[in-house]
């Protein structure tokens, strides 16, 4: 189970870091978290 977590954890911080480049630092980016709760809604 901590290793789901950390993989989780990992994905997440990928996705935001890749968010920022593609991305910037617009009004979008404070939509983007509940595209990461949506995220572990699926995968859950």
């Amino acid at each position: 189970m901590r290793n789901k977590m950390i993989i989780a954890v990992s994905l997440v911080v990928a996705g935001v870091m890749t968010y920022l480049m593609f991305s910037g630092l617009d009004e979008d980016f404070y939509h983007f978290p509940w595209k990461v709760f949506a995220g572990f809604g699926i995968m859950s």
